[in-house]
């Protein structure tokens, strides 16, 4: 997945094959497959080990020699060390595949949070893991088959990498927090590690910040330049002042931000974060007349489609850092999910002060709220909160853009009408006192999060650089969820304990703020102004083909819905050019 070396290494009925993105010791010694000591373990593998020094002292103290400063051989010593339970000692992200020459055992491991990708297909004869799913295409070109309920759940309700399918059949994401054993034929599978809550710890900001400023200092190891994205907000500005407040970087810090058009402008809050921490900070021009082209790359990198227009603009971004010679980028990814950044997700959390009966709390939190959401009257947002209640005892949707199903073919509403009816957080609403932590975690291990960060590896690796997101550092993540649920969204504030604790790194107006914006770029702009003649084009050209999924008004309903710039409907359309040229691109059999 990087341009700095490729190996292989072949014997009998196994093969692993690697291509290196040099990080952490960029010497030839630590290239991979990389081989054990005593010849007999093999391993690939992708990802970083934050906590490599630590472990490489502790091992050294065992006896251990190390003939690299690699985090490759580290991991391998680990696992020499301690067998299948080495990976509970691992923080960061990885995808690796540790292969016994004398047991004839394969292990497979994925990281906590899925950050690092992992496939797998499997037929009579061959199992194949893969970072991306096009080298299992290649391998294997008869699971190059459509996974149709896929690709419902992604045209009908904008779902995507919320389950182990893929949008092909025969093709599955190995599952986060997953160990596979394979010998002889025999595959196993365990989970070896489950977030957990119910600590109920009180909120401690010296704590909370020290834990936070080490697993930044972590994220920043490496032996090649390092950057941050920054965008305004609190996630991405919190690194930003984390690492410059405490110095971690000897040179000023890189920072880089996109304003895309008809995108809600964040500079005030950018500007005033760079005189703060005095970063050295760059607005990268990301605009474009076309995005045709762009999009059909995009279409080759994931191997699948993709949900919004800001794929497109964190693409070219990081299309011009590598040009810079930018290897490491700190992103904020996964802020929002672990720390209750939705505004949504407030009122899940009065109904767990509710369920509580902290009624205290709650009184002061609906008034906070009636401010968070603009009503007039705390009365106004009580009844709001009422409606909720009622979604929640009947496991009912509540908000979604369903703009998309007068578009499907009636045939596949009727056929699929599970996918169709099915709550947008199903199963995840137990009327109790709990189900804000299990929203929370709904949002990181299946209707959020895994999109998000499928989107933040392909762009990234696509252009050889390495993202890093540590808010899904598992330790900070557990010391997150150890806290009492009033803790989260206290004052009527989404990110309570971060903006507590960030005091002393951020200025007042990015503490302060209120407004939460979307991820930069606008669907509509793409879909209405950029891409309008194209869709036009598409739906004419294959109109007999459209029919599979799509109604026979389509292009009489883009008209009217594009003279109306209509943007709720500007979503479904995005994801129709997508899936077609997809389908177009890649020759999908149905």
């Amino acid at each position: 997945r990087g341009p700095d070396d490729a190996k292989g290494y072949f014997e009998n009925n196994i093969g692993m094959y690697f291509r290196r993105l040099s990080i952490v010791d960029l010497s030839n010694n630590a290239s991979q497959p990389f081989v054990s000591e005593s010849g007999k373990l093999v391993l690939v593998f992708n990802g970083e080990i934050y906590n490599y020094r630590e472990l490489k002292t502790s091992l050294e103290k065992k006896g251990h020699r190390f003939v690299t400063s690699s985090d490759t051989e580290v991991l391998l010593k680990v696992y020499e060390e301690y067998g299948d339970s080495a990976v509970n000692y691992l923080r960061g992200m990885f995808a690796f595949v540790i292969w016994n020459k004398s047991t004839g055992e394969l292990k497979v491991f994925r990281d906590r949070f899925g950050i690092k990708p992992l496939y797998i297909y499997r037929n009579r004869e061959t199992i194949v893991f893969s970072s991306e799913i096009k080298a299992i295409l290649d391998l294997q070109p008869e699971s190059k088959v459509l996974d149709k309920e896929s690709a419902v759940k992604y045209i009908s309700r904008n779902f995507a990498d919320d389950s182990i399918d893929t949008f092909y059949k025969d093709i599955k994401s190995v599952k986060p927090s997953t160990f596979i054993s394979i010998q002889k034929g025999s595959v196993t599978a365990k989970q070896y590690w489950k977030l957990e809550w119910g600590e109920n710890k009180k909120f401690d900001e010296d704590i909370f910040r020290s834990t936070y400023d080490e697993t930044i200092s972590l994220h920043l190891r490496a032996d090649v330049n390092v950057a941050a994205s920054l965008s305004g907000g609190m996630d991405s500005s919190s690194i930003v002042g984390s690492i410059a407040k405490n110095n971690l970087l000897t040179d000023k810090l890189q920072t880089f931000s996109i304003t895309p058009p008809e995108t809600f402008d964040e500079s005030f809050w950018i500007n005033k974060m760079v005189e703060f921490a005095e970063v050295n900070h760059e607005y990268v021009d990301v605009s474009i007349n076309d995005p045709s082209g762009v999009i059909d790359n995009l279409i080759n990198l994931h191997d699948e489609p993709f949900q919004y227009s800001s794929c497109i603009y964190q693409y070219l971004l990081r299309e011009n850092l590598a040009k810079k010679n930018i290897k490491v980028l700190l992103v904020g990814e996964g802020g929002d999910e672990v720390l209750a950044g939705y505004k949504r997700i407030f009122f899940a959390y009065l109904h767990a002060l509710y369920g509580k009966m902290d009624l205290t709390s709650f009184l002061k939190n609906v008034n906070k709220g009636a401010t968070l959401f603009d009503y007039e009257s705390s009365n106004d947002f009580l009844k709001h909160f009422l409606k909720y209640e009622n979604i929640l005892k009947n496991n009912l949707s509540g908000q979604e853009n369903t703009s998309a199903f007068d578009l499907l073919n009636n045939s596949i509403v009727e056929k699929y009408g599970h996918i169709i009816n099915e709550p947008i957080y199903i199963n995840s609403y137990e009327y109790s006192s709990n189900n804000f932590f299990e929203l929370l975690n709904k949002h990181i291990s299946i209707r959020n999060l895994p999109h998000v960060l499928r989107i933040e590896d392909r762009n990234s690796m696509g252009k050889s650089i390495e993202s890093r997101v540590p808010f899904l550092d598992h330790k900070f993540v557990e010391m997150v969820f150890s806290h009492d649920v009033s803790e989260f969204m206290e004052y009527g504030e989404n990110k309570s304990m971060l903006r507590r604790a960030m005091r002393p790194y951020l200025p007042d107006e990015i503490l302060n703020r209120k407004s939460k914006s979307n991820r930069p770029g606008s669907n509509a702009y793409i879909v209405y102004k950029l891409l309008k003649h194209r869709i036009d084009d598409l739906i004419k050209r294959r109109s007999a083909d459209l029919h599979t999924f799509w109604g026979s008004d389509l292009l009489e309903k883009f008209k009217k819905d594009s003279n109306e710039y209509s943007l709720q409907r500007a979503d479904t359309w995005f994801r129709f050019y997508v899936f077609e040229r997809w389908r177009e691109i890649n020759q999908i059999t149905m």
